[in-house]
């Protein structure tokens, strides 16, 4: 049976390409495997869920069990073979960020979220569809999807959505400025307002909460900082934009009093170990017995010099720094309003969007909207639609999925509990 619930990703799918619309939410045809920002995004959605839920005591967690909760749900997908593979070494990358991320936004926001009062965390709704002219609820379909928080701050009903991503969100940059600009219209926002009112709330505003996914990877030393990690067993490193390197290993002034067990921890004094030694002309060298890959410098031979790249930890404690440094770059809240107008004009859009979605399946008509293919990244149907995959053919059994793909089971998969036991 044809699931006649719309979401506000069926929509935004459908505004990018009707085809891609048909094959997510027609078919249930997904790619077997997600993005990293995607992956690492729905883990930092779980713990910030989790964040929730101890701190108004639904569960008996403590804020750093629910940290360890979502990296031993992680640690679930680690990929088998070679450790020494390329995969394995990703999903270590993936791994580190997701821990230093969530630990760096409970210190980012340990003051303001120790005033808040929730009031309903992942809160589905599923509503009638009101066509605007009229007043009277869609036959068809229904207006369904999930408001990540419900709380109260400062005696105001507030909407929290949570957003991850890899784009810049600082709003003293330009580019982080047309982010937050955009939201004025962001579609989202307005079913959460009016989903909301619907449930018996009068929220003032939607606090839109921005995770900044560092895209960065592990570097290389220079053959200077190699040296001195051996020597010192403190790691430099100079930031862009800075005059001189940071200790990152150090305790630093400035960076702010952390909270919790786990980042007291990483900010303590301590030395790397680095070792190194050649086998048969091939240079090996380890920090904290983790091998790390080597580069000899051009005088090797006569000097020694040689440089490596950041141990997954070594990494993991400049994401750290770096947050400290500048955490407007990583994690910022604002206050997203709506008026009635607005509100008004998107359920417009919204209806308008519903009938498409009635004529195409009618005429089983879905065009292909060929400037979304490659546009911020690239479609994950792009090579099904260029490949000569069939829709119709799959849809009547009469051709196979090709590999890399299949389907789900329920076409809503953002409405599923994210919360595993």
């Amino acid at each position: 049976m044809m699931d006649l619930r719309l979401t506000n990703s069926e929509m935004q799918a459908m505004k990018d390409c009707a085809r891609k619309a048909q094959l997510a939410y027609q078919l249930g045809i997904r790619p077997k495997a997600e993005p990293r920002p995607i992956r690492i995004g729905a883990a930092i959605h779980l713990g910030f869920d989790l964040f929730a839920q101890s701190r108004s005591g639904a569960i008996d967690l403590s804020l750093e069990a629910c940290e360890a909760h979502v990296i031993s749900k992680y640690d679930e997908h680690e990929p088998g073979g070679d450790p020494g593979s390329r995969e394995y070494y990703e999903w270590e990358i993936e791994r580190e960020i997701l821990a230093r991320m969530l630990a760096a936004y409970r210190w980012r926001w340990r003051e303001a979220d120790s005033s808040i009062r929730y009031l309903a965390t992942e809160e589905a709704f599923d509503i009638p569809l009101v066509n605007p002219e009229t007043g009277r609820s869609s036959r068809t379909f229904t207006l369904a999807g999930k408001i990540d928080k419900i709380i109260s701050f400062e005696g105001n009903t507030e909407i929290v959505e949570h957003k991850s991503t890899t784009r810049e969100i600082d709003p003293s940059t330009d580019a982080g400025q047309k982010y937050w600009q955009r939201l004025r219209i962001d579609s989202q926002i307005s079913t959460y307002y009016i989903a909301a009112m619907a449930l018996g709330y009068n929220p003032k505003d939607v606090l839109y909460d921005v995770v900044r996914i560092p895209t960065i990877e592990p570097c290389w030393l220079s053959q200077r900082d190699t040296k001195a990690l051996k020597e010192t067993g403190e790691y430099f490193y100079t930031f862009r934009g800075d005059d001189k390197p940071t200790s990152i290993n150090m305790n630093q002034s400035g960076w702010g009093d952390m909270s919790g067990p786990r980042l007291d921890q990483w900010r303590e004094e301590r030395e790397y170990v680095l070792e190194s030694k050649e086998v048969a002309s091939e240079l090996i060298a380890t920090v904290d017995g983790v091998r790390v890959d080597t580069k000899k410098g051009a005088k090797f031979d006569s000097t020694g010099a040689f440089a490596i790249r950041e141990s997954i930890s070594m990494y993991g404690q400049r994401i750290t720094a770096d947050t400290f440094r500048r955490p407007d770059h990583y994690f910022v809240r604002r206050a997203i309003p709506r008026l009635e107008r607005d509100l008004q004009e998107h359920m417009y859009g919204v209806w308008e969007l519903a009938q498409q979605f009635r004529r195409n399946r009618e005429l089983g008509l879905w065009p292909k909207n060929d400037r979304h293919c490659i546009g911020f990244g690239t479609c994950p149907y792009f090579d099904l639609c260029t490949g000569g995959f069939d829709p119709r053919s799959f849809a009547e059994g009469k051709a196979d999925l090709p590999d890399g793909f299949v389907v789900v089971d329920d076409v809503h998969q953002e409405l599923i509990d994210s919360q595993e036991d």
